[in-house]
């Protein structure tokens, strides 16, 4: 038999389906609103919350019943408002569905604000086709907008950085375009800064040329720190200039294989590189003269070496916040039968050139730790600073050395502070930088000496185990009277604090120099305004209770003997 089929009733139940699937849906959407990480919200046209998902507790630390029936706006900061309600109403004006996105502050629990990120879209009835309800999606953001901000105050104290250096410093990307450039390269290139932005710096290079075929240029993107090469750069108002060329990884952690970018230092070299052209002009006779002059000094250190003229003077470094003397720095003079307190200016650079430093240099540790001990032994326990030189990091065994006095002296490795200037050979590829690391790795506190007047300082602070910077006297003197002075060494001490270095400032004499100076919380000073370079202060004490010993100064001033060769004697 047949069933008598009604009419209509096909139809009812495809719209029982219907209904049935929308619910199936809206059961589906809520079960995810519910179990979201984001918090999900809806509300009239009016404003009013009418759903709050669950998730709000963990976005906002709210109730979700606490918000049913409030005005949705109330939530937002009153400064972001006039934002957020232009960024909802943009979708209505143009009668879309599509979602708006925008971001502001959200009210949290206790009255804090939260940064969130808002897609909001309207709800069409499909019967009327009218909209009947916002629903909005919201995550929190604070992270990444803390991480945001970090990330823009840490590049404008870069920013502040590089264009207060009086180096002529730049920044490129991985394409060589300059991003960042300072008024002392725009000078050193004689045209506005403005004008470089935006340029490949290579261009800027009269033989361009020669940066393609250097080895292990970093121009290859394998190289982290590229070899410093003197090129010419021409000038549209002048001269070409001669520029020594340092180009570093900007990434403070690079992988070798994918840098971020370029950080471009030039030393401005025309003078030196005029100088030398000279010396080729003129070279027989400069030559001679330079022969002689080494000549000269390696008798004279020798001399000094054998007949005991080497003596070591001590300034005072002083604790800027207590006014204690906390340290000193040890200083060479060669006390001269005839010609008196001979001052290193004299002798020590033809010095670094001769094989007379490697001993020189081990006096210098042997006896600064030696004195530094009886210091020590009568109370006084302050460290003493010295100054090594490039020669002696590359061919000497220092680590050899500073153990044993200091065993010698009962000493621990932190009383020693070895003192380093700015040098190729400090570089990854330079012998000098294993040796550094040896003498970090035993305890002795790494200084850099004379910041912020070499071609690569920044460079140094990342490459090396650094405790300390020693401001560099030409920046001290001004401070406080030359803005770029003060701006630099500003900057350099909150770089200092950022990365945990102390800070010593060399040549400070006058009250107002020490003030500012404590004003930007730099931590120690020395100068005139503490005390001059003296001898030993303990030597008073006498020769009875220490000895004499080899080179020992406890006794003075020795007496002037004739028989003893003077060091012009010593010159062929």
């Amino acid at each position: 038999m047949s069933r008598t089929r009604v009419p209509g009733r096909d139809l009812q139940e495809q719209l029982d389906l219907t209904e049935e699937a929308l619910l199936e849906s809206e059961r589906r959407y809520r079960l995810l609103a519910a179990n979201g990480t984001d918090m999900v919200l809806r509300a009239t046209m009016d404003g009013l919350i009418t759903y709050v998902s669950p998730s709000v507790t963990d976005v906002l630390g709210l109730d979700a019943r606490d918000l049913i029936d409030t005005p949705a706006i109330d939530l937002i900061h009153p400064d972001d408002q006039a934002r957020a309600l232009a960024a909802m109403g943009e979708p209505l004006s143009l009668r879309s569905a599509e979602p708006s996105r925008f971001i502001c502050r959200s009210k949290g629990a206790g009255g804090r604000w939260i940064w969130t990120e808002t897609s909001t879209r309207p709800i069409i009835d499909r019967a009327s086709g009218e909209f009947v309800e916002m629903q909005s999606s919201i995550r929190d953001i604070t992270e990444e907008v803390e991480a945001r901000n970090q990330l823009w105050r840490s590049e404008q104290r870069f920013r502040a950085a590089v264009a207060s250096s009086p180096s002529p410093i730049a920044v490129a990307g991985l394409d060589h375009h300059v991003v960042v450039v300072n008024r002392a390269m725009a000078a050193f290139l004689g045209c506005e800064a403005t004008a470089l932005e935006g340029t490949d710096w290579r261009t800027w290079v009269d033989d361009a040329d020669r940066l393609l075929h250097v080895p292990g240029n970093v121009l290859s993107a394998a190289a982290q720190v590229g070899h410093p090469l003197d090129l010419r750069f021409p000038r549209a108002d002048g001269p070409v200039r001669w520029g020594r060329v340092t180009v570093s990884a900007l990434d403070p952690d690079p992988d070798p294989a994918a840098p971020e970018g370029w950080l471009i230092q030039i030393q401005d070299v025309t003078g030196e590189r005029r100088r030398s052209e000279l010396v080729e002009r003129h070279k027989l006779t400069d030559g001679l003269a330079a022969r002689l002059r080494r000549q000269h000094t390696d008798a004279l250190v020798g001399d000094a070496l054998r007949w005991g003229w080497l003596r070591l003077y001590y300034q005072p470094i002083v604790d800027l916040a207590s006014g204690r003397v906390v340290g000193h720095e040890a200083l060479l003079r060669i006390d001269h039968p005839t010609d008196g307190v001979l001052m290193p200016g004299s002798f020590l650079g033809f010095a670094e050139d001769s094989d007379v430093m490697l001993p020189l240099g081990r006096w210098v540790i042997e006896e600064a730790v030696r004195r530094t001990g009886i210091r020590w032994a009568s109370g006084l326990e302050t460290w003493v600073a010295v100054n090594v030189a490039g020669a002696q990091l590359i061919a000497d065994d220092l680590t050899g050395v500073v153990g044993p006095a200091l065993a010698a002296a009962g000493l621990p490795a932190a009383a020693l502070h070895i003192e380093v200037t700015e040098s190729t050979d400090l570089l990854p590829e330079g012998r000098g930088r294993a040796e550094v690391t040896r003498l970090h790795a035993l305890g002795c506190p790494i200084w850099l000496d004379d910041f912020g007047t070499g071609f690569s300082s920044f460079s140094y602070i990342r490459l090396l185990p650094v405790s300390g910077l020693k401001l560099d006297r030409s920046f001290v003197t001004e401070v406080g009277e030359v803005p770029a002075s003060t701006a630099i060494i500003a900057s350099t001490v909150t770089l200092a604090r950022a990365l945990g270095l102390e800070v010593v400032a060399e040549g400070v004499e006058s009250d107002r120099q020490a003030a500012e100076l404590v004003a930007m919380g730099c931590d120690a000073a020395q100068g005139f305004l503490y005390g001059r370079a003296e001898p030993d202060p303990l030597l008073a004490v006498g020769v009875g209770q220490y000895g004499q010993g080899n080179g020992d100064q406890s006794a003075g001033r020795f007496s002037r003997n004739e028989s003893l060769p003077s060091a012009a004697s010593s010159v062929p």
